[in-house]
């Protein structure tokens, strides 16, 4: 609970930005959604919630809002920092976080869950009147959590049924299939050549320096099959932007979870179907759910939904149209928060303008060929992409597939292991050193490009001249210890044996000196002086 201190403070300082910011909204959490749009053309989908006139018999205020769907009444500044200076539809502003008002729609953090959120653009009128938002929002509410457990802060999280207009974009730019169930793409016995993608690249080389642990990928396509044991609790909790609801672990394509496989999947087979780092976290930001291309407002939403989870690393798949200006401005604002972006080159032939902490991705066939003739200044990186064997979404099969998209996932899964080796490089260093490690051969491919190479990544000389990974990794303490603190730790000891050896002598004169005392038989040492003398000269 709240103190008397704790709230006066909340409703003072929304007072004062309510002055100070009026027609503003202030976010500074990094994971939650931004309120206030860059492109007033395209209006950004946020997570909110509509207050309502009481909640369980008792008016709503922030605290109770806070610890519903977020599991902590403390995290009330986090939505008064959202929704401070706001107007909302009926013209109010948010001053006092314990007076609400019906209708008021309330921006929440990202991570909020329960009954009753939405997950769309924000409306601009009050739940009773016409929504006057260019786009109607979905309506979404998290799915409860494993066994069906209840959302945090004690309110079942059980799925409400969508609520779309007629005109309302799905993420693939259509309203969502209606399959009743899920039936993806797997191959029950893949062919053993399939693997030779994860053998040219042997990533298994550097697992004992770098593995992608407590890296996060947010892989933006149709969603990631939730029960795979090779990704098992590395699987996080994503976003449904087809539906509006869910955690994106459903994929009714395949394609999500086989570019999620390639990133991180372990089955332990040292190398044969393992991912390039088996130790990092994969969010699914679920953006299609049949193989179509996914409407630009759709996929700036599952961008920004990635860089709000706290991704390092958003690898983007084939139905992200990175050409797009909406898109590519969102892209651009995830480097600026210091996320790398890799995309798989586009099928059409389009050219996606670089940037530095943007990768982009060309495929290679079996005999490390380009899988097209990229023009100069179209790709960064080479990677295969041809009969790539990944993990399926449907039972215990495999998925095998082709297009650039599968390059993409094994850079973006090297990019993981960069990352974790060096956590202090930022998104362009990491994009650097991954495109000035990599293994070039003579008329393979662009000039100047080559292909991925992980190891080199990792253990060659870094681009900001920092000591490679074989130096300040994991073996770093089996390094030698340095010559001037081997120095020191002698010069210590030795000023201890000399200091030891002064105060033995002197403890000898001192007993010495008592026993020539006692021998001169002076009780009353008249003879201390002839005794000073016999001890001065050692004999007994």
């Amino acid at each position: 609970m709240t103190g008397p201190l704790t709230r006066a403070a909340l409703a003072g300082l929304a007072a004062l930005t309510a002055v100070t910011s009026a027609g503003t909204v202030a976010v500074t959490d990094p994971r939650a959604a931004r309120a206030a749009p860059a492109d007033p053309q395209v209006q950004p989908y946020v997570l909110y919630y509509t207050v309502l006139a009481s909640y369980q018999g008792r008016p709503e205020t922030l605290w109770t809002i806070a610890a519903r769907f977020l599991g902590d009444a403390e995290r009330a500044g986090e939505i008064l920092e959202l929704n401070t200076g706001r107007r909302q539809p009926d013209g109010g502003r948010l001053t006092d976080p314990g007076r609400l008002t019906e209708g008021w729609h309330l921006v929440l953090p990202w991570d909020a869950i329960g009954t009753g959120l939405r997950h769309g653009v924000l409306p601009t009128t009050t739940a009773a009147g016409a929504t006057a938002s260019p786009r109607p929002s979905l309506t979404p509410t998290r799915v409860s959590g494993p066994g069906g457990a209840p959302g945090r802060g004690g309110v079942p999280a059980a799925p409400a049924p969508p609520q779309r207009g007629p005109s309302q974009p799905a993420g693939s730019g259509s309203a969502p299939s209606g399959r009743p169930a899920c039936r993806p793409t797997v191959v029950a016995a893949p062919p053993a050549e399939s693997t030779w993608g994860q053998r040219l690249l042997a990533p298994q080389r550097v697992w004992p320096i770098a593995t992608g642990a407590g890296v996060r990928v947010a892989v933006v396509d149709s969603g990631v099959a939730a029960g795979r044991p090779e990704l098992g609790d590395r699987l996080a909790r994503g976003a449904d932007i087809v539906s509006g609801s869910g955690l994106g672990d459903t994929d009714c394509v395949g394609s999500g979870t086989a570019l999620a496989g390639i990133v991180a999947a372990d089955d332990g087979r040292g190398g044969e179907r393992v991912g390039v780092a088996p130790k990092a976290v994969i969010i699914p930001v679920r953006l299609v759910d049949r193989g179509v291309p996914a409407s630009p407002p759709a996929a700036v939403t599952a961008i920004q939904v990635a860089v709000a989870t706290g991704a390092k690393v958003i690898l983007l798949g084939a139905s992200v149209d990175v050409t797009d200006r909406t898109v590519r401005a969102a892209v651009d604002e995830a480097i600026g928060r210091g996320v790398l972006v890799v995309v798989p080159a586009p099928a059409d032939g389009s050219t996606v303008a670089p940037a530095d902490g943007l990768l982009r991705v060309g495929g290679l066939r079996r005999d490390q060929r380009p899988t097209t003739d990229y023009p100069a200044g179209r790709v960064d990186l080479l990677a295969p992409a041809t009969g790539v064997r990944s993990i399926g979404a449907a039972g215990t099969g495999a998925y095998v597939g082709d297009g650039t998209q599968y390059a993409a996932a094994f850079v973006a899964g090297a990019a993981a292991l960069v990352r974790s080796a060096h956590p202090g490089m930022s998104a362009g260093q990491v994009g650097r050193q991954l495109v000035s490690t990599a293994a070039r051969q003579a008329g393979t491919g662009p000039a100047g490009v080559g292909r991925l190479d992980p190891h080199a990544a990792v253990t060659g000389p870094l681009v900001d001249g920092g000591l490679p990974a074989l130096a300040a990794g994991r073996d770093e303490q089996r390094q030698p210890i340095p010559w001037t603190m081997v120095a020191t730790i002698f010069a210590a000891l030795g000023a201890l044996l000399a200091g030891g050896r002064l105060w033995a002598r002197y403890r000898a004169a001192r007993s010495r000196r008592r026993l020539a005392v006692e021998q001169a038989d002076d009780p009353f040492g008249s003879r201390a002086e002839g005794a000073d003398r016999l001890a001065r000269s050692g004999k007994p």
